[in-house]
């Protein structure tokens, strides 16, 4: 297993996503990977019951912060690209390479797997997807992803539904919104 150096990582600010759709703007990895840890925090906070542990945010974040760090490396992998390597594999050939590139991937995955971190990180991830087609998508494939995106997300709260019952996963649809139609501090100063 190897490891991303500082310089690497660096690399995030300009390496860029969403190659296959057409957008007004490209993405960073770094906007990202930012914004997916400032959603998962927003939702971990709206379906507790309770205050989130600081280990339960930690490892949220230092998941959420890596969750596409091979992404410098490999480039931005489609969807349909990574259904098909599923599908001619076996085992989860990705995620043996995800982690071979990067160690620090691997572990932080690895505090979030089979929790239900790991759906707050999908479904930030899944949030930040459709702000960001919502935005900057700019024809109809952009629109039917971002439409995809959507119920990828729906599924994704019912999931985590029944996975774990004991969160209030139905305010995630909340969390969305206020990211999509909330309200801006910058227009409402000018």
């Amino acid at each position: 297993m190897s490891r991303l150096s500082l310089k690497d990582l660096s690399r995030a600010g300009h390496v860029t996503r969403w190659h296959t759709v057409r957008t007004v703007r490209q993405q960073t990895l770094a906007e990202h990977l930012y914004l997916v840890t400032v959603v998962a925090q927003a939702l971990l906070a709206e379906i507790s019951a309770e205050i989130p542990s600081n280990s339960d945010r930690w490892k949220l974040a230092s998941w959420t912060l890596r969750h596409d760090s091979p992404e410098l490396v490999l480039g931005d992998i489609p969807t349909p690209m990574k259904h098909l390597i599923k599908q001619h594999s076996e085992g989860d050939v990705l995620d043996i390479i995800e982690a071979e590139i990067c160690s620090d991937f691997k572990r932080s995955k690895d505090r979030v797997d089979h929790t239900y971190l790991e759906h707050v990180a999908k479904l930030a991830d899944l949030a930040d997807a459709i702000a960001f087609l919502a935005v900057e998508g700019t024809n109809d494939h952009a629109k039917v992803i971002e439409e995809k995106t959507h119920t990828l997300f729906a599924k994704r709260v019912e999931h985590a539904a029944e996975e774990y019952p004991e969160y209030q996963w139905s305010k995630a649809h909340g969390v969305l919104n206020e990211l999509l139609n909330g309200e801006d501090a910058q227009i409402s100063y000018e």
